[in-house]
Order: C-alpha cells, then sequence, then structure tokens
C-alpha cells in the first residue's frame, strides 16, 4: 500500500517488496528480513561511513550531527556496525548476530560506553543502535563501519563491502590520503553484479586535508589540487560523484566548540605576537613549552588534541582579523574545514535524491533475497526489476555498451544522453564518437530520449574554457559547473543521434520531452530555452529516417514528470514485444 505524497518510484518499490514477501511467505526468515527492508523506506536515509582503520570516521560523524557521540580513540576501536540514529531519548539497543536485542540502560550518552560496546566481537554483538535527540539526525542516519581491512573484518571473513551494500542507502567513504586501494576498493561496488542492479552513490572524503604534504596553511590547497586530480580521473568518476577534502578533526572541534575552547583561544590570541609565532612552529613547541604560564601547557595539550595544529592557527587568525564571539568563529572555523562543502554534497547527492537511493536499496534487498534463495518463479520475479543502472559520466555510457556488445543486455532505455553534448561541446563526460554504435552492431531493442541534452558538464568554473565565458552557466556546486546548449549545438547533437539511430536495425523508440530535457529547462528555471529544444527536436525528426520500427515520438511533458516516465515505459515494453 502507498503512502500519501508518497513518488511513485517508492510506490513500486514498496509494491515489488510486498510481492517478494508475497512469494516467500512459507520462508518466515527471507519474509522477515524483506519486510525490514519494507519498514526502512519510511525511514530516514541511511549513510555508511566507511574507510581504512583511523581514516577519521568517527569524528567525521561528530562533526556532521554537531555532537560529541562517536567516541575518538588513538587506536581503531570500532568493531561492530554502529548506527546513530534519531531518537526522542538517549538510548542504545545492541543486537546479536542470532536476532535478539538488548537495551542498554542510560541517561545520557558517553562515548566511553558506546566505546566499550563497540569493541565487543562482530560474532557476539552484530550492530549497536545509537539513538540521540539530536536535530543533524532527523533527516539521515549515519552506520559507522569497521575500518575497510581491520581486524573485526579479517576475523568474521565478513567484507566491508558486503556489509555495506546490505545495510546503507549511500556511501561516505574516507581516506586520510587517497590511494589506489582506495579506488580499487570503490570499484569493487560497482563491479559486483548484485551492486549494478542498484548502484550506490558514493562522495569520497579526503578526510584529513590538513596534513597534506608537511601540513601548514598550505596544506588544504594542496588536499584540494589531488582532489581534483581525483575527481578528473574518468575511472573515480564511474563510482564517486564527488571528492572532497575535509579537516574532520576541525570541523568537529567548530561543531561542538565550548566556551572554554572560545576563552582559551582569546587568551593565546592576546599574547606578544612574537611568543605567538613561536609557539605555533610546531605542535609539540605549542604543547609544551613552559610559557606563557596564562595558557597551562595542559590547557594547550587539550586545545591541540581538539582543534589541531592547522585548526589551533586557524582560529587564532580569525581572531586576529576581528572575529569577536564564539558563533562567528565556529562560523569562520567550519568554512575552513571544508564541512560546510561536505553537508552541501551530502544533501545535493543524497537527501535530495533519497526517493532514488531508497528505491534502490528496495531493488538491492530483492535481488539478494532472490540470490540467497532460489526457487521456482524467481526468473518472473526478478524479471519485473532486473536493470542495470550507469552513470551518465562518459564511462557509463562506454561501460553500457560494452556489455550490450557482450550479449549481456536484452534491451536499452537510455534516458540521459548528455555525454554526446560534453562530445560536441568539449565536456569533461564524453563517451566518445563511439556513443550508441553497440546498439547498431547489436540491434538490440532500444528506447532513448533527451535527458540533459541542455547542458555541457565541467569542473569548477574556472576550469570553463575561456571561449565559452560569455555562456549562461549553473554552479551545481563548487565542483561541477553546467553550461547551456547553444541552439547551433542542438543542432549538432540532434545531427549525431540522427545518424547513430538510423544505423539501428532493431526496434527504436526516441521520446522528445516538450516541458523541458532536464529540471534546469523546466519553464522558470535557468536552462529554460524552448527555442534552442525545438532546433534539437525538429533536427531528430527531420533526420531520422521513421519507420514502422524506428519512430521518434513528442511527449507533452518535461522528462521527470511521471507522466513523462510512463511514455517511457510503454515504449520500452512496445520495442520488447
Amino acid at each position: 500500500m502507498s503512502r500519501p505524497g508518497e513518488s511513485s518510484l517508492l510506490e513500486r518499490s514498496r509494491a515489488l517488496l510486498i510481492r517478494a514477501m508475497t512469494f516467500y511467505r512459507d520462508d518466515p526468515r527471507t519474509a522477515g528480513w524483506l519486510r525490514g527492508r519494507l519498514e526502512r523506506l519510511d525511514q530516514p536515509l541511511r549513510i555508511a561511513v566507511s574507510g581504512k582503520v583511523k581514516s577519521g570516521k568517527s569524528t567525521l560523524i561528530n562533526a556532521l550531527v554537531g555532537q560529541h557521540l562517536a567516541p575518538t580513540d588513538a587506536q581503531e576501536s570500532t568493531q561492530v556496525n554502529t548506527f546513530y540514529q534519531y531518537g526522542p531519548e538517549p538510548r542504545i539497543t545492541v543486537h546479536t548476530p542470532h536476532g535478539s536485542t538488548q537495551n542498554v540502560p542510560v541517561t545520557t550518552l558517553d562515548p566511553a560506553t558506546i566505546r566499550d560496546l563497540q569493541r565487543w566481537r562482530p560474532d557476539e554483538v552484530a550492530r549497536l543502535v545509537i539513538e540521540a535527540p539530536v536535530p543533524g539526525l532527523q533527516a539521515i542516519s549515519l552506520i559507522e563501519t569497521p575500518g575497510v581491512s581491520s581486524s573485526a573484518v579479517q576475523e568474521t571473513g565478513r567484507s566491508a563491502l558486503a556489509q555495506i551494500l546490505s545495510e546503507a542507502d549511500a556511501v561516505l567513504y574516507l581516506t586520510r590520503y587517497p590511494q589506489q586501494t582506495d579506488v580499487q576498493f570503490l570499484q569493487s561496488v560497482h563491479e559486483l553484479q548484485i551492486a549494478r542492479s542498484a548502484p550506490i552513490n558514493t562522495i569520497v572524503a579526503f578526510s584529513r586535508a590538513d596534513e597534506t604534504g608537511n601540513g601548514g596553511s598550505g596544506a588544504v590547497p594542496s588536499a584540494e589540487k589531488i582532489s581534483q586530480r581525483y575527481r578528473d580521473d574518468p575511472t573515480v568518476r564511474s563510482f564517486a560523484q564527488y571528492v572532497i577534502p575535509v579537516v574532520g578533526l576541525l570541523g568537529q572541534a567548530a561543531a561542538t566548540m565550548t566556551d572554554d575552547d572560545f576563552n582559551t583561544l582569546v587568551a593565546l590570541r592576546r599574547l606578544p605576537e612574537k611568543t605567538l609565532e613561536a609557539l605555533l612552529l610546531s605542535a609539540d613547541r605549542f604543547a609544551n613549552s613552559t610559557t606563557p604560564e596564562s595558557v597551562p601547557a595542559s590547557v594547550r595539550q587539550g586545545l591541540l588534541d581538539r582543534f589541531g595544529r592547522y585548526g589551533v592557527a586557524q582560529a587564532l587568525t580569525a581572531l586576529g582579523e576581528g572575529v569577536s564571539d564564539p558563533k562567528k568563529l565556529s562560523a569562520a572555523l567550519l568554512e575552513a574545514s571544508r564541512l560546510n562543502d561536505l553537508q552541501e554534497a551530502v544533501y545535493q547527492q543524497f537527501i535530495e535524491r533519497q526517493d532514488a537511493l531508497r528505491a534502490r536499496s528496495a531493488l538491492l534487498a530483492v535481488d539478494m533475497a532472490l540470490r540467497a534463495n532460489p526457487r521456482p518463479g524467481v526468473q518472473q520475479l526478478r524479471g519485473e526489476f532486473d536493470p542495470l543502472v550507469f552513470h551518465a559520466t562518459g564511462t557509463g555510457g562506454r561501460a553500457m555498451e560494452k556489455l550490450v556488445d557482450d550479449g549481456l543486455i536484452a534491451a536499452v532505455l537510455d534516458i540521459t544522453t548528455t555525454e554526446v553534448c560534453d562530445l560536441i561541446a568539449g565536456g569533461v563526460m564524453s563517451a566518445g564518437e563511439q556513443r550508441l554504435d553497440a546498439i547498431a552492431r547489436t540491434g538490440v531493442p532500444y528506447v532513448g530520449s533527451c535527458g540533459a541534452l541542455d547542458m555541457v558538464n565541467f569542473g569548477a568554473l574556472d576550469t570553463v574554457p575561456a571561449r565559452y565565458r560569455d555562456r549562461t552557466f549553473y554552479e551545481h556546486n563548487p565542483q561541477v559547473t553546467l553550461m547551456r546548449t547553444t541552439t547551433d549545438e542542438c543542432r549538432r547533437i540532434g545531427e549525431f543521434l540522427a545518424a547513430k539511430l538510423n544505423a539501428c536495425p532493431g526496434p527504436v523508440r526516441f521520446l522528445l520531452p516538450e516541458g523541458g530535457v532536464s529540471l534546469l529547462d523546466a519553464p522558470g528555471r535557468p536552462f529554460h530555452d524552448p527555442a534552442a529544444d525545438e532546433v534539437l527536436f525538429e533536427t531528430l525528426e527531420g533526420e531520422v529516417r521513421q519507420n514502422a520500427d524506428r519512430q521518434v515520438l513528442r511527449v507533452p511533458h518535461n522528462i521527470n514528470d511521471d507522466r513523462f516516465v510512463a511514455a517511457l515505459l510503454r515504449a520500452f515494453r512496445d520495442v520488447r514485444g
């Protein structure tokens, strides 16, 4: 049964889970597991915070929620998946591998208590659920996983990857310094057949950006350059939408700064300039110098533990520039930590797309149940939802067409063809001149559309070629800039697509969304340009050699409208016969 106001995507996902539960009604364990997945559709989005040992997972969780909940230790302490979620009262629930639960009596959430529970072996405790009345957990739940390759994963024989796939809707992956092993781990998520049915969206956070190089004031800018290099890597773009440098420790300190912290920093700022400069020469000198007595060494050590050397320096600089109250200092330090950028990325990539992410988790759950418990009738149920989903990032289009060539795809629903824009106009996500050639080679049934043919993808605004400076742009985020396609580019895009479609021997339907080719192309939005769209549509209608099997069809709705989706599905059923 659907819920009032529920999107059609979630409604269909809910119906599929119910059908799967009915299919396994004589298997209480599987049906119960699926029921839990059904209940998740009504719960906040789940984001796994994962990464190697000591990548700063607990610290960043505290920074994101604005409260010191997750214990932070010098040694890795997380041995079991720990869920942080909203609750009206503090509560800790221990779940065992055998399905039983035990409530731990608490009146407040003490990180030391959570730390002790996290050290239980995974074969004794399956998960911890920490409920806290924290506003930062109302829209999302955070899952702190054991470190990738940690003893908890190795000793139980369970991969961190499998835990993420089964528990989370999205992944925030942390690394102290991006390495090839991180790339290989994340890439493996998308190489699994089970994951391709419901790809997990991923943000990579370069979580200790202040330690880049020799540290100091140039550390974060250097980390940004490294992050940009990874963002430009086609392999990384195929599984991660963002790569962001962040100073997790400073973000945590800024979000939880006390009046004592502020007063100590003000006292340090009032020291003579030469005394202060000498203190800041090294972390050791700052913490252990016998002077000044006005700020004892033990207090300075505590400040260093909470803010880090980079954070202390940033705080003192801000105070020296006139910041005069705790709230303004906290805001300045949040900005310096890049936590604001990370929160914005989480909002744009995860929270704004939560219906799609929840639906993918539902599809993944049914797929996992069908594979783990095969029986007669499985193929009929799987036939309802067994798509492979590819992001239109250049590598996504190429990967899809390789599988078409390999005979592993029975039909193609190619909604977002924006990679062609990047080919025509020199964007960063082109799939190359060969886009759609596999469809022509194999004759696979094909339904396509004009998704995002109004935009060319670039990196940060300052990376856009100079020849485009007078064009219409939309800054999706600080790392992604979109450029509106012109009438001439739309004509060339239409000619390219028409030539490819004319070469296809199999059944083809290409749908034209008259209400706009993207959300940005809707009336009142920055890319709305009916004249450019009409040139694209008329070019396709005029250039494609239409017949009973190859048709170009106009639909009077925006491409994101449910009615356009219904038209796509009708066309898809038509070409599949």
